[in-house]
């Protein structure tokens, strides 16, 4: 007689119609140590890769620099310590760690620095001039590789002299007339009111992580929809005055505010949500993917296999680009399987981001179930002959897929990596052997 197994949660959670032998590989990220994040409760230790040092901002908000093939633990959206998982990025600022950014519209760089993160950064000081009109500071210009597609910036902002509850940031094509779209992030809460989609921009999220001393870490990501007569795009930050004003007449010499560490990305290692300030010094820098793998060799049952996967994210369905007939691959849990190849995947499918949504394969599946919610539930259920795809338990998709029993996975390994925008936080991954409905495995 087969005996069930308990796993031990806090929320009572359990897998009351399985035998030890049907639970193939099982994870669970939020309750397993640091030093144990690469050893499954059930499965084979696994191993963690980054070519680079990753910045990252740690649960106290301080800035940190891990050493390559290191795994590193930031908060999640819901407030847990939790393994990480970020794409590549390369930050086309040239050089933000002397003397914070250099250009603007009205706007004065007062003299002296101000020394951030120990002295890996110096933030410049910024006032308003005496024109009336916006004040505004430019991050930095991007005249090369220019096409449609997602660009991000962020920097390091501390209001000193202005409003201390707003902030706005804004991208702008430059062409046979400039084209500008601003967001408004409200400091204090970290919410941001986008503006209207244009012919030429569609905003798609701004934010903010506070950090200690008054600092906090902003940016905005907007997508590019068209490249006509655009010469160059170009990010900035305005300054607001003490009324929460950022239209006004400065008198040159009041502190505003203090800018820098700030990045640029587009569209080569796109960004709705960045990462950390990468220290730049002199040339663009690149932080590799992060890749984490366990090995995972075992054949297909012939009574199928339902696999189970959990994260949280910082980017939802809503504040995805158009899709503009491209198939991006988002969150991706392994390739897809391949009839010709004789092969499967250990998830069975690729996420991928289709027509602006977050779904699995969904270039041969039909039905979607957008991603609302910060908290990210997928579940597949594969048998010799279809592909069942389910979120949150809820069945969404169904596909015809053949493939026989006794196949070898390839890769013969678990891979989770993030290809682009933004990071995902680690919290259960379960492979069990048979059909299995994924209700019972939701935490």
């Amino acid at each position: 007689m087969r005996q069930p197994i308990w796993l031990r949660r806090p929320s009572g959670f359990r897998l009351t119609d399985l035998a030890a032998r049907r639970l193939l590989f099982y994870h669970d990220f939020a309750l397993a140590p640091q030093q144990a994040s690469l050893r499954p409760v059930v499965g084979n230790a696994g191993s963690f890769s980054r070519a680079t040092t990753r910045p990252y901002f740690d649960e106290n908000g301080a800035y940190k620099e891990t050493a390559p093939n290191e795994l590193i633990f930031t908060q999640s959206p819901s407030g847990l310590l939790l393994p990480t998982i970020w794409p590549a990025a390369t930050n086309l600022v040239t050089n933000n760690s002397s003397n914070g950014p250099s250009g603007g519209f009205q706007r004065v760089k007062l003299s002296g620095t101000v020394s951030w993160a120990g002295g890996l950064f110096n933030l410049g000081r910024y006032a308003a001039d005496t024109n009336t009109g916006e004040h505004r500071v430019t991050l930095g210009t991007i005249t090369s590789g220019i096409s449609v597609g997602v660009y991000c910036a962020s920097a390091i902002y501390k209001p000193t002299g202005g409003s201390s509850a707003l902030a706005r940031m804004s991208w702008e094509a430059v062409a046979g007339s400039n084209e500008a779209t601003a967001a408004i992030i409200d400091l204090v809460s970290g919410a941001a009111t986008l503006p209207p989609e244009t012919s030429r921009w569609k905003p798609l999220k701004a934010g903010r992580i506070a950090l200690p001393g008054g600092y906090y870490y902003i940016f905005f990501a907007a997508y590019l929809k068209s490249t006509s007569n655009v010469t160059a795009v170009n990010s900035q930050i305005n300054l607001f005055n003490a009324s929460g004003d950022y239209s006004f007449t400065g008198d040159g010499t009041t502190e505003l505010a203090l800018v820098g560490a700030h990045c640029l990305f587009g569209p080569t290692t796109p960004f709705i949500y960045p990462p950390a300030p990468i220290r730049t010094t002199g040339s663009t820098v690149t932080v590799a993917q992060d890749v984490l793998s366990f090995p995972f060799s075992t054949p297909f049952p012939s009574e199928g296999l339902t696999a189970h996967f959990e994260a949280e994210l910082s980017v939802l369905s809503s504040e995805l680009p158009p899709s503009d007939g491209q198939n991006w691959h988002f969150y991706n849990l392994g390739t897809p399987d391949t009839a010709a190849g004789g092969t499967y995947s250990p998830f069975g499918a690729t996420v991928s981001i289709i027509r602006g949504e977050l779904q699995l394969d969904n270039t041969a599946a039909t039905g979607s179930q957008p991603v609302s919610s910060s908290y990210w539930r997928e579940s597949v259920q594969l048998t010799l002959s279809e592909e069942t795809y389910w979120r949150n338990g809820v069945q969404y998709a169904t596909r015809t897929q053949s493939r026989p029993a006794g196949m070898n996975p390839s890769p013969a390994s678990i891979g989770i990596s993030v290809a682009r925008y933004a990071p995902i936080w680690l919290r259960r991954y379960a492979l069990v052997k048979g059909i299995v409905n994924p209700k019972l495995l939701l935490t």
